[in-house]
């Protein structure tokens, strides 16, 4: 038996001789991979290798298969003024246009927070003429004191009336599910 590892994540293989210079597909990230001739891999006579995976044979001469990109299903999101929040897996992503309404430019981008450094989920209403409604996202702590460096950063959208029932429901909703994302820590799971 001839004993190597894949080059790419190592995971260990044990195949027979015959196959020396072949191609195989790893089991481990799918890779193609030429199997080393004998005297450049560790030949083992034994065949307990119960605990190494059997590799796949694939035929070098044809090209790896393309795969579709697999649809992505769209989650939480809420849109509003200047941009808009989603969240994906445990993050959420906020895609910033640059513009702040009367309070001015910040830099426009896309943006990632992981859920549980989310601190605090500021909401406020938009005013009697439907406007500067908006939604503050805190990750860090504020912490005014002199002798402790903190980290904050905050992620700020802004709104109208008519998108005001989408943001709220979006806060309530992140903040349902950091709660259980804390819960499952807190149980080992």
């Amino acid at each position: 038996m001839i004993r190597f590892a894949c080059l790419i994540c190592g995971v260990k293989y044990s195949v027979k001789p015959a196959l020396a210079g072949k191609t195989l597909k790893c089991d481990g990230c799918l890779k193609r991979m030429t199997v080393p001739m004998p005297e450049r891999a560790e030949v083992v006579e034994d065949d307990d290798d119960d605990d190494v995976p059997v590799a796949e044979l694939v035929d070098a001469s044809k090209p790896a298969p393309k795969k579709k990109p697999e649809k992505r299903e769209r989650g939480l999101v809420a849109y509003g003024a200047n941009g808009s929040v989603e969240l994906v897996g445990t993050e959420l992503v906020f895609r910033h246009s640059g513009d702040f309404g009367r309070h001015g430019r910040l830099r426009s981008g896309t943006y990632r927070h992981k859920v549980l450094g989310l601190t605090k989920i500021e909401y406020v209403e938009p005013d009697i003429f439907g406007q500067g409604g908006r939604i503050r996202f805190v990750f860090g702590n504020e912490r005014l004191d002199a002798d402790v460096d903190y980290v904050l950063d905050t992620q700020t959208l802004t709104f109208d009336s008519r998108d005001a029932a989408d943001f709220l429901h979006f806060k309530r909703e992140v903040e349902r599910f950091k709660k259980r994302l804390l819960d499952d820590l807190r149980m080992g799971r």
